[in-house]
C-alpha cells in the first residue's frame, strides 16, 4: 500500500500496519519528516513522489492536509491503475469527495475515511503505533461506491485496531462540527483570553484541560474550520442555546440549575470508562 503524508496520523497508521506485516511505501512533502518517520520504521520504503509511491499499490491512503488534497490528487492520477483503491484521513468529508470525482479516473474506487484520533502534537515524531486503537473510524461510502473498496478500507483500519462505523458525508461533517471543529475553536478561543490582563497567573486545571488542543497547529486548523465552516457555524448556534438555557437555569431556583448542570454531567460520566456510554437524549 502507498501512504502519502507522513505526519501524525498517517505515521501512527503505517507504524500499526507495519506491525501486521504490510509493506507501505511512504511520501511525504518535507523530506525531514520523511525520513524521521522512515527511522521510526513506519514505511517500508521512501518515495520522491506521489506518482512513484501509488505506482502498483493496491491501496493508497492519502494523509495530506485539506488544502494540499487537489495538487496530490493531480499528480498521482496518472500513474492510478483502474483496480487502485484511494481513502483518506481527512476530518472533513464532503470536500474530498467532490475532489475525488473531479480528480480519480475511477471515483468508485474511492472511500472517504475519518479516524476520530488525534493529538495536539504533530509530526512523525508524536506518532504512536496504538493511536487507533479502540477508536471509532467513519468510513463514508456512497451509493455508486465499489463494495471490495469498501471492505478493503474497512480491513485495513480494524488491522489498526480501530472500529469502523459508515455514514455519509453530510452527516459526518455535521457531527465532526459538533465533537471536534466546534472544541477546537472553543480551545483557540478560550486561549485567547490569557491575553487580558491577570488571566495567566489564575490558570488551573479546568483552563488547561479545555485548551489542550489549543496548542495543535494553527495553519492546518484553520485549514479543517474553513472547510466545514457552514457545519461549525451551525454547531455554534446550537452550543450558545445551549449555554443560553443553563444561564436561564442558574438565574431561577437552585434545585434547578443543579439539575440542568447533573444531567449534562451524567452524559459526560456516560463517556468515561467503566461508564455506561453516552446516554441518548
Amino acid at each position: 500500500m502507498a501512504l502519502l503524508g507522513l505526519g501524525l496520523i498517517g505515521c501512527s497508521l503505517g507504524l500499526a500496519l507495519r506491525r501486521r506485516g504490510i509493506r507501505v511505501v511512504g511520501w511525504n512533502r518535507t523530506a525531514r519528516a520523511a525520513r524521521l518517520a522512515a527511522r521510526r520504521g513506519a514505511v517500508s520504503a521512501l518515495a520522491a513522489s506521489p506518482a512513484e509511491a501509488v505506482r502498483g499499490a493496491g491501496l493508497v491512503v492519502l494523509g495530506v492536509p485539506p488544502a494540499a488534497m487537489p495538487r496530490v490528487l493531480a499528480a498521482l492520477r496518472p500513474a492510478l491503475a483502474a483496480r487502485t483503491v484511494v481513502t483518506d484521513v481527512g476530518s472533513v468529508k464532503s470536500p474530498v469527495l467532490r475532489m475525488a470525482h473531479r480528480n480519480l479516473p475511477v471515483p468508485a474506487r474511492f472511500v472517504g475515511g475519518h479516524p476520530m484520533a488525534g493529538s495536539e502534537r504533530s509530526g512523525p515524531a508524536a506518532a504512536r503505533a496504538d493511536l487507533f486503537r479502540e477508536r471509532t473510524v467513519v468510513l463514508t461510502p456512497e451509493a455508486a461506491t465499489d463494495g471490495r473498496a469498501l471492505r478493503a478500507v474497512a480491513r485495513l483500519w480494524r488491522l489498526a485496531g480501530a472500529r469502523v462505523v459508515r455514514m455519509p458525508a453530510a452527516r459526518h461533517d455535521r457531527l465532526a462540527a459538533v465533537v471536534s471543529h466546534h472544541p477546537h475553536l472553543a480551545a483557540f478561543a478560550l486561549a485567547a483570553a490569557l491575553g487580558e490582563p491577570g488571566v495567566a497567573g489564575l490558570v488551573a486545571g479546568s483552563f488547561l484541560d479545555a485548551t489542550r488542543v489549543a496548542a495543535s497547529p494553527a495553519g492546518l486548523w484553520a485549514d479543517i474550520l474553513q472547510s466545514n465552516l457552514p457545519a461549525l457555524r451551525a454547531a455554534v448556534r446550537a452550543q450558545r442555546r445551549r449555554e443560553d438555557l443553563l444561564l436561564r437555569a442558574l438565574g431561577g431556583s437552585p434545585g434547578g440549575a443543579e439539575r440542568a448542570l447533573a444531567a449534562a454531567g451524567r452524559r459526560r460520566r456516560g463517556l468515561l470508562p467503566g461508564g455506561t456510554g453516552p446516554v441518548k437524549p
